[in-house]
């Protein structure tokens, strides 16, 4: 599910910050948020300027209140909302919970940077260059290291191209993934 303004309305870390916020305000049960892709990377400050799409996603017990109070924010600030988990693109990795880096409470919401390892893999299957200079910055920052996206790699391949994973097809996305490895390595 997604909100969507036209392109002219970019998001930057200081309307994150604010749509986090107004969010607190509202919307007051324990919860987990998860800012997603380039989302976390310009709320981190690793990437300049804006992004178009604020992509998240949710851990509640109320989750219909939730995204209801996620869209009045959105409104009222004019963001783009996407709920789009890398999950539902590629298998992600069993820890990526724990591997999801913890930005801090935003009153009852817990709110995390989702695993990047697991963003990583999901830009390999529908990545477009940007995402591939994400991935280089990510390495480049000591965010995530080469190892670890092998790790990742090597632990969700056998479920790549089997049900509900059957739209990707393994032998290509282990051709991508060598190939985007051997740019990596070059340019490091």
């Amino acid at each position: 599910m997604s909100m969507r303004y036209p392109s002219t309305y970019a998001t930057s870390r200081a309307n994150i910050e604010q749509f986090l916020q107004t969010l607190a305000r509202y919307f007051q049960q324990p919860s987990n948020l998860y800012l997603i892709g380039e989302a976390a990377l310009v709320h981190m400050g690793l990437r300049a300027g804006t992004t178009n799409t604020l992509n998240l996603v949710i851990e509640t017990a109320d989750e219909p209140r939730m995204v209801l109070y996620i869209q009045r924010c959105a409104e009222q600030l004019h963001l783009n909302v996407d709920f789009s988990s890398p999950e539902n693109i590629i298998p992600i990795p069993w820890i990526w919970q724990d591997r999801s880096k913890y930005v801090g409470p935003y009153g009852y919401i817990d709110v995390f940077y989702f695993d990047f390892l697991s963003v990583a893999l999901s830009s390999l299957v529908e990545g477009n260059e940007q995402d591939l200079n994400d991935i280089w910055l990510l390495i480049r920052q000591k965010i995530m290291t080469l190892n670890d996206l092998d790790e990742a790699y090597l632990e969700i391949q056998p479920l790549v191209g089997k049900k509900p994973y059957d739209h990707i097809q393994a032998l290509q996305f282990a051709e991508r993934y060598s190939q985007v490895r051997k740019w990596l390595v070059r340019n490091v």
